[in-house]
């Protein structure tokens, strides 16, 4: 047998499976097709495409500072699969943007703080911040803008702020 051979016989055995598979496929295809219409795979794939192309914002309230005492301040934040409280603590810190600091608004809160983490059990809610929030030129401001942004986003009980791994006492 030579090597020609070999070659000649794998040829005709792909020739056969594509043969094999098109009469399959033409005979298959229109109850496979019925198949899946009836299971809505297209509808869920649809729905899947838009809820990954569509962006949901929410208005999140966070409060700074003016010459007149605290204000409420609004940001337009995309949800991402996370909770109210995430969000509201995240826009606190990222500071006043140039609409708020046209108004002469300002945060008591560091610009590099951040949020360790936030969590609420009960109607108690621990928000623990790195330690550069203890740096804060006026705490007890910062401490308050903290605690009103938390109450805006949810109704809690107590708030226990904690900062380089201690609870602040106020």
């Amino acid at each position: 047998m030579s090597k020609h051979s070999g070659t000649r016989y794998q040829l005709i055995f792909t020739i056969l499976l594509v043969v094999y598979a098109g009469i399959l496929v033409y005979f298959a295809y229109p109850k496979a097709s019925e198949n899946i219409k009836s299971l809505g795979i297209k509808e869920h794939f649809e729905q899947y495409i838009r809820e990954r192309t569509t962006k949901e914002y929410e208005t999140i309230p966070i409060f700074l500072y003016s010459i007149n005492g605290q204000v409420m301040a609004e940001r337009e934040i995309e949800i991402q699969s996370r909770d109210m409280l995430h969000l509201s603590l995240e826009a606190l810190l990222t500071g006043p943007d140039e609409g708020d600091l046209q108004k002469g608004f300002i945060s008591y809160i560091p610009k590099n703080t951040e949020l360790v983490g936030v969590s609420e059990a009960g109607g108690t809610v621990f928000a623990e911040f790195s330690k550069e929030i203890i740096n804060s030129r006026n705490p007890a401001l910062a401490y308050n803008q903290i605690e009103n942004t938390i109450r805006a986003s949810v109704t809690c009980k107590d708030i226990y702020i904690i900062a380089d791994g201690s609870i602040i006492n106020r």
